[in-house]
């Protein structure tokens, strides 16, 4: 009988397509990094390569409990005349349990891979091959490789890695953040390695954050401690309390006259939130806009308590709630929403954020006016613009009482 259900289950299999996003037998999408460190030996500098295959490029086929794919990476390191210093293969089985697993966009399998080579200039090609689908993608990329040997170098530092802080352990780590996005509920950290032989001299490091508009949003420096000629750092980086956007880190390492500088970028995002809503609890106050009495006061505890989670079911929630706004779902409501807010940030932006001013509050309820009604001083005493909305046939009438181009909102015209 088992021999007979087994065979059926195999039948069934071969039957069946297989379960993936994809609608054509396109390539597997994939990210991969390149990064540089120490080796155990000084004479020689380490090739760190990592891997990130997502769920969603592959193919998935029914098995015993849930759904299987099965893929194979091949790494290729060829020096800087062309001939091949290092190969590695490697093939794996990855086990979903729901077809939702198998789809997902966010979730992803991660690969890393070291190589010991002699300082230098490296070519890497990465190729990836769904086993299932029989197709392949690859990347190819040049990396240099520093020399450590602290008789060659009297500081230098290796490149900066992101990694979740549990990850650091020992100096041991794992870099598990997929291109370089991260969100508040995740420990970042930022790895780097200092080589420095000479023990007595202070060391001095500085670590800066920079947003998009490259302003300074956060800055420490530090004595660090010496133990030997390797320091392992593991920064953490406390993210809760920074908006939504791209980063850039900056470490600067001094000893002495000699300064040397590290880069790296990083982007905080959300996932259940699109990422034009810059912070979290600035999503709660914009809901606020469209909350009944009971929904406001949900919002605001919220926006008041500490645990990144339940501000985020609160969000979720009152999403769910309001998806009749959008002709799909409640993510669709949400992200049209939260989209014009970058709207009314550059439209009404000044000494306060654009969604925050009367403008921007009934822009964000009512959308763009059909026709806005403009009067100057050179017509009005106090400028006014009045916007008309010929749906509801509603009017608004905005009043710049000052003169310095902040409108206020005077009333709703019927």
């Amino acid at each position: 009988m088992k021999i007979i259900l087994s065979y059926l289950f195999i039948l069934i299999c071969s039957i069946l397509p297989p379960v993936f996003s994809q609608t054509e037998n396109l390539p597997p999408r994939f990210h991969s990094e390149l990064a540089n460190t120490g080796a155990h030996d000084a004479t020689l500098s380490r090739l760190q390569v990592y891997v990130s295959v997502l769920h969603g490029e592959l193919a998935f086929l029914p098995a015993t409990r849930g759904f299987e794919a099965e893929y194979q990476i091949a790494i290729t390191i060829a020096g800087a005349n062309g001939e091949l210093v290092a190969t590695r293969i490697d093939r794996t089985k990855l086990h979903a349990v729901a077809e939702e697993d198998a789809r997902a966009r966010e979730q992803y399998a991660f690969h890393s891979y070291t190589f010991d080579l002699p300082p230098g200039v490296y070519a890497t090609q990465i190729t990836v091959t769904d086993l299932v689908r029989n197709v392949q993608a690859s990347v190819t990329g040049m990396k240099a490789l520093k020399n450590f040997a602290p008789a060659q170098v009297p500081l230098a530092i290796s490149d900066l890695i992101w990694l979740e802080r549990e990850t650091a352990q020992a100096g041991s780590f794992t870099p598990t953040l997929f291109e370089n996005t991260t969100n508040p509920n995740r420990e970042l950290a930022l790895y780097l390695e200092i080589y420095c032989a000479d023990l007595a001299s202070p060391l001095h490091v500085q670590q800066s954050i920079r947003n998009a508009r490259k302003e300074i949003v956060f800055e420490q420096r530090c004595v660090w401690p010496r133990r030997s000629s390797v320091e392992k750092l593991s920064l953490p980086l406390d993210t809760e309390m920074l908006p939504f956007g791209s980063y850039e880190v900056e470490m600067l390492i001094q000893q002495g006259r000699v300064t040397i500088k590290g880069f790296a970028d990083f982007r905080l995002a959300w996932h259940d939130i699109p990422a034009t809503a810059l912070h979290l609890n600035e999503a709660l106050g914009a809901a606020l806009y469209l909350a009944s009495d009971n929904e406001s006061e949900a919002l605001q505890a919220a926006m008041a308590q500490l645990p990144l989670a339940n501000k985020r079911e609160a969000l979720k929630e009152f999403w769910q709630r309001h998806e009749h706004l959008s002709t799909t779902t409640a993510d669709e409501a949400m992200a049209n929403f939260y989209a014009r807010i970058v709207e009314t940030n550059d439209k009404f932006g000044g000494d306060k954020p654009g969604w925050q001013t009367d403008l921007g509050r009934v822009y964000l309820t009512q959308g763009p006016p059909d026709e806005i009604e403009m009067h100057t001083q050179a017509t009005a005493k106090q400028p006014f613009q009045i916007w008309r909305y010929r749906l509801g046939k509603r009017e608004f009438l905005f009043v710049d009482r000052k003169g310095l181009g902040v409108y206020q909102l005077t009333g709703a015209l019927d």
